[in-house]
Parts: structure tokens; C-alpha cells; sequence
């Protein structure tokens, strides 16, 4: 697989219930190539704090790989939304991963 100057799409979700947390991440390219990745987190936290680590994880692998071109199709409205600006925090514990989330869309 070749990466740099494709255009790549990423799909993202979180999950943060009692008996399970985990990510999923779907990094898929122009010309099919598709990265499936599932990751279990290590902490407790919220499902908006879970959605926010799948965002940044597949965000962070895309850039590692060298993906400078990422269309992001998460289907957490919120997440997209507030790093966006279209949506205030109304959990502040939520302000670093958007900071981190904003910091890292810049390199694309």
C-alpha cells in the first residue's frame, strides 16, 4: 500500500458502557485499500471521552502512516461538531481531548 497524496476517509466510533470500552476505527483509501482497527481501552471514562479517543487514535495512526488527506465520517455528531466550534463543551472534561482533537486535524 502506498499512502502519501491519497485521499483517505476515516470512520470512528467509541464505546464506554459498564462491561466493555473500545474503540473502532476504519481508515479507508480512494483506491480501496481499507485499515480495519479495533482497540479495548485501559481506563474507565465516558462514551463522549471514548468517542474522542477513537477520533484522536485514528487521526494520530492516519498521520503516522503519512495520510495527508482525510475525510472524517464519525457518527458521533458531537465530537465533530465541537471540534469544529459548532457545539460548546458542556463537560469540561471533555476541553483537553478537543484542544488535542483540533491540534492534530491541522496537520492535515
Amino acid at each position: 500500500m502506498e499512502f502519501p497524496g491519497k485521499k483517505w476517509s476515516m470512520r470512528f466510533d467509541g464505546l464506554a458502557i459498564a462491561t466493555s470500552k473500545g474503540l473502532g476505527i476504519e481508515l479507508s483509501c480512494e483506491d480501496g485499500d481499507t485499515l480495519p482497527l479495533s482497540f479495548k481501552l485501559g481506563f474507565s471514562c465516558s462514551n463522549n471521552a471514548a468517542e474522542y479517543e477513537a477520533y484522536m487514535t485514528g487521526l494520530t495512526i492516519a498521520l503516522n502512516i503519512g495520510v495527508k488527506h482525510l475525510r472524517v465520517l464519525g457518527d458521533s455528531n458531537l465530537i465533530v461538531s465541537q471540534v469544529k466550534g459548532d457545539f460548546a463543551l458542556k463537560e469540561q472534561s471533555l476541553a483537553t481531548y478537543r484542544t488535542w482533537a483540533q491540534r492534530l486535524e491541522q496537520e492535515f
